[in-house]
This record gives structure tokens, sequence and C-alpha cells, in this order.
């Protein structure tokens, strides 16, 4: 294992590689995944991006990239079950993981080892997103090649180029950079979700049940926002900021409350 880890996550922070004993006792047999390869990714969007932009003198291009959304009609229904199924994994490994540790009275004594308070629950965490790292790569390797005809379609029907000039191709940018973002920050949100819940209620199956509950609302809530009428200023923030940056805040806060509950006393 010593020569396997340190070549894959040796990019990451302490808390998240394989070799961190939080994470390597959770993990178990699952070690060995290997997390999403991001300059693949990143010249993937490059290169889109690149073609979005010279669209802008050439927009025939983005007429071209319309044809392909029949293909991603086909495949973005499998992701979205792919992301959920994923989704699931992580609230069931990091709700279990934490009651687990509150009924076997292990929590407290894991707390009283040098590794600090904060590298445990982000280890609980990364624990859960490893387990399901094989998925997630797979799902944002798709995205990376599927996703932007749809999201071009709908900025382009949205902010017309004659009335908003270059703002639909901004849009598509901004959009699919912040959905990539999202495959990674989101999967993290969920499992900070069932690490305090699975430290505020200490049983395995309510845990469970509320962190999907949870969830769901954090989805519902991110999604129908976005059909409020608004001034397309807001709608820029709405579509791409609020996204990526409501899903770093609550977990910071559910960390933060995470630890309020374990050291209160």
């Amino acid at each position: 294992m010593s020569a396997f880890v340190p070549n894959v996550d040796e990019r990451l922070p302490e808390w998240a590689r394989r070799s961190n004993p939080v994470v390597r006792r959770q993990l178990g047999a699952y070690w060995k995944t290997i997390p999403p390869q991001a300059e693949p990714i990143i010249r993937l969007y490059l290169l889109q991006m690149a073609l979005v932009v010279i669209s802008i003198p050439l927009p025939f291009l983005l007429d071209i990239s319309i044809i392909l959304v029949m293909v991603s009609i086909i495949v973005i229904p499998v992701l979205f079950y792919m992301y959920g199924r994923l989704l699931l994994g992580i609230i069931i490994d990091s709700s279990t993981a934490m009651a687990t540790e509150l009924s076997n009275n292990t929590l407290h004594l894991l707390l009283t080892t040098p590794l600090s308070r904060r590298s445990i629950y982000l280890g609980k965490v990364a624990a859960s997103m490893w387990r399901q790292m094989d998925d997630l790569s797979i799902i944002i390797l798709m995205l990376a090649l599927f996703n932007t005809p749809p999201i071009v379609l709908q900025y382009l029907n949205f902010w017309p180029v004659d009335e908003y000039g270059f703002l639909p191709h901004v849009a598509v940018m901004l959009g699919t950079g912040a959905a990539l973002i999202r495959m990674i920050i989101e999967p993290f949100m969920v499992g900070a979700f069932g690490v305090m819940l699975g430290a505020a209620l200490g049983l395995r199956g309510v845990a469970i049940m509320a962190t999907i509950s949870l969830t769901v609302f954090y989805f519902l809530f991110i999604n129908l926002i976005r059909y409020v009428a608004m001034i397309w200023p807001l709608q820029l923030v709405v579509d791409f900021v609020l996204p990526v940056a409501l899903p770093v805040i609550l977990t910071w806060a559910c960390l933060r409350f995470t630890d309020h509950l374990l050291t209160r006393d």
C-alpha cells in the first residue's frame, strides 16, 4: 500500500489521503480505488470552451453542437441515476461511520488521539467519498463529454444571441465549469451532512433517513430557485455562483456543528 498511495494521493490534503489513519480504518478493502484524473477533464473543458469562444464570430458552431443534444438526452438521465446512487452510498457510509463510532463508544476515544478534530471529521467524509470514487470518475468524465450541448441549448433559448450578444456564451462556459465543480463539492457536502447527523442522532437508520431528507431538500431548493423570475445578473449568480458557494458554506457549517456536538461537554 505504501508504494501505491503516495503516487495517487500526493496532491491531496493529508486528511483526504488513504494513508490517513481515519480514512484507512474506515475504507478497509476499498483503498485501491483511483480518484478522477484532473488533466483529461481540464483538457476536455478547455477544448469545448475554445469552441464556444470561436462560435462568437462563427455562430453556426453552436448550432452544430445543438445536434449533439439527442445523444446527451440519452446519456444525462443515466448520469443522474448514477449520481443519485453515488450520493446514497456516501450518505449511508458517512452516517453509518459516525453512528457506529458512537454506539461502540470509540468516537470520543478517537478524539483523544493526536489527530486534530477537524482532520477526523474531514477524514470520515473523505473515506465515504473514496468508496464511491470509481463511479465518480466515470460520472465526471461522461459529464465533461456530454453536458455542454444541453447547456448551450438552454441558454441560447433563455438569452438569445441577437438580444444579449455574447452573454449566452459566457453562461455556457460558466455553466459547464460549475457542473464539473459540483461533482466534487456536492458529494463532499452530502458526506458532511451524514457525519453531522450521525453524530447528532447516534442511530444508524435514523441518521441515514435524516441525511437523505436533508439532501433531497437541498437539491429541491438549488434547482427550483432557478425558475424564479429575476434579472439576468441575479440569474447568473443563482445558476452559477450559488450552486458552487452554498455546498462549501454548508460543509463548513456541518463540520463546525459536528465539532460543537462532540465537544460541548
